[in-house]
């Protein structure tokens, strides 16, 4: 389950980052 989420989560972050909402 752990895996799944990680994966939702890094899906989440590279679509933001590609509308420029998320900056690291």
């Amino acid at each position: 389950i752990s895996r799944y989420v990680s994966g939702d989560i890094e899906y989440a972050i590279n679509y933001c980052e590609e509308l420029g909402l998320v900056v690291r």
